[in-house]
């Protein structure tokens, strides 16, 4: 029987949804790291959603659905390198080896034990700085150089924003000749007094 976090991995993949690229790559990416580093160990709980602009990622041991191993992917920083990345899915992964296999840090906090685990496998970190790789081992970055052409690359392109299309100013008007100035080309509109739709009677003004 497939586990939460099967059952939720296997929803992203097939769902439409803003993120599925990214979730795609994702779990793509989670699955080789994986197999390098903790082949044998349990997937983890992802989401792909906004946090504050500092963090990259985030994990908790639980969540509010008692799924465990619960890791944020922040959507605002999805361009961030390919080597960023990789290094915040192989910390989320110590957390859950430390999780099954060790002592639990507290919230918040790294232990001793985290902290020798991480740096072990070449993402270190600080006791107290979140989920935040500092540093990457040479040994790392040549694993993850086998995964991509650019390390330093955006894991994802940037989005492409459409420009703005200005609209225009229109006047309406009823048969008591009231008028009305409105932006676009369309207005549903009855005057009151005479009971009659306002009509165009103009060209829109830039």
């Amino acid at each position: 029987m497939p586990s939460v976090n099967e059952i939720i991995r296997d929803h992203e993949l097939s769902a439409e949804w803003v993120h599925k690229g990214a979730c795609t790559e994702f779990w793509s990416l989670y699955r080789r790291i994986a197999k390098e580093y903790f082949p044998k160990q349990p997937i983890c709980y992802f989401r792909c959603e906004r946090l504050p602009i500092k963090m990259l990622v985030r994990y908790n041991g639980t969540n509010g659905v008692s799924a465990q191993h619960d890791f944020t992917l922040n959507s605002s920083r999805l361009t961030s390198s390919n080597l960023e990345i990789a290094g915040a899915i192989l910390h989320c992964q110590v957390h859950i080896w430390q999780h099954c296999n060790g002592k639990k840090s507290a919230c918040g906090v790294h232990n001793r034990e985290f902290l020798d685990k991480a740096m072990k496998v070449g993402v270190s970190c600080g006791e107290y700085r979140g989920c935040t790789v500092q540093a990457c081992s040479d040994q790392f970055k040549r694993f993850v150089s086998r995964l991509f052409d650019d390390i330093d690359a955006p894991w994802q392109p940037a989005p492409v924003v459409a420009p703005l299309r200005k609209q225009s100013m229109a006047k309406w008007m009823c048969k008591c000749t009231s008028t009305y100035a409105a932006r676009g080309v369309k207005l549903s509109c009855v005057c009151t007094l005479f009971n009659s739709e306002f009509l165009r009677c103009d060209t829109p003004s830039p």
